[in-house]
């Protein structure tokens, strides 16, 4: 099979961290790449990646990754490439790993009778759908007009509650509701509304799911004190994979911070208290 990636990238410094080289080592095993980043990246930090990837495109358009992906799929068509491609992933690096080879996964899946699928399905919204952080499509869905119309459509949206509804949902909506199938790696192991990788990252790592999602740390909407023993948890499931490159990463942002906490620490900055 020969597969094409979008990989959608965005850092506020502009900054190609050592965990996204190594997601990019470890999809170029199986992908060509198309690197998009929404915003301008200097010669220093792409020369990171030149080896990596088939082209690069980066400018600041605050689309999201989403409107990353366009421009890729522009670039493509224009080169008349994207013909050539059995597959196409649209991935990003909002996720730590992968922990397992790539190859294993697509084995499994293109197995499979499927038009499309992903890594995780959310079944809690209104608007089931495949979370967009890593989507693979087949020739027959990416080549198709229903594809071509849904992507050339992304714009910038003031909320960002909009581009999750119109393109998150609206990709796995408007391919399934004209007949292209499609199902997750990550089945309902958990059962159908635990299977979330924001909630139940530690058993999902535990069960063969190859990534930890950022948002976990710099977010952590649920105050996950389980968190602090990420490190032994990826560490016993899977031993080659290095943690630092998470560490590296995390230094450089607000770690472990609970809504809470967050609160906490803005108010007493605006009081001026230590």
């Amino acid at each position: 099979m020969k597969r094409l990636s979008f990989f959608s990238f965005f850092d506020p410094n502009n900054q190609i961290d050592d965990y996204v080289i190594f997601y990019l080592t470890e999809l170029k095993k199986v992908s060509d790449i198309i690197f998009s980043s929404d915003g301008e990246l200097s010669i220093n930090e792409l020369e990171k990646i030149n080896h990596l990837c088939l082209f690069q495109t980066g400018i600041k358009h605050g689309e999201y990754d989403f409107g990353s992906h366009k421009r890729a799929y522009k670039l493509v068509i224009e080169k008349d490439i994207l013909k050539n491609y059995d597959w196409l992933i649209l991935a990003n690096d909002s996720c730590y790993g992968p922990f397992v080879p790539f190859d294993k996964i697509f084995t499994k899946m293109e197995s499979l009778p499927l038009d499309f699928w992903g890594m995780t399905h959310n079944t809690v919204d209104k608007s089931p759908h495949i979370q967009s952080y890593f989507v693979a499509l087949n020739k027959s869905s990416f080549l198709s007009d229903i594809f071509k119309n849904f992507i050339l459509s992304i714009q910038k949206e003031d909320i960002r509650r909009n581009i999750v509804i119109k393109y998150e949902h609206g990709l796995t909506k408007c391919l399934h509701e004209n007949g292209y199938k499609y199902d997750t790696y990550m089945p309902d192991i958990l059962g159908k509304f635990t299977n979330d990788p924001l909630k139940n990252w530690d058993e999902m790592i535990k069960k063969g799911f190859p990534f930890i999602k950022r948002t976990l740390f710099t977010r952590n909407t649920y105050n996950l004190r389980n968190l602090k023993n990420y490190k032994k948890i990826i560490n016993n499931q899977y031993p080659n994979y290095n943690t630092d490159l998470i560490e590296g990463n995390l230094n450089r942002y607000p770690t472990y911070t609970s809504n809470k906490d967050l609160f906490i620490k803005k108010l007493k900055k605006k009081l001026r208290l230590k």
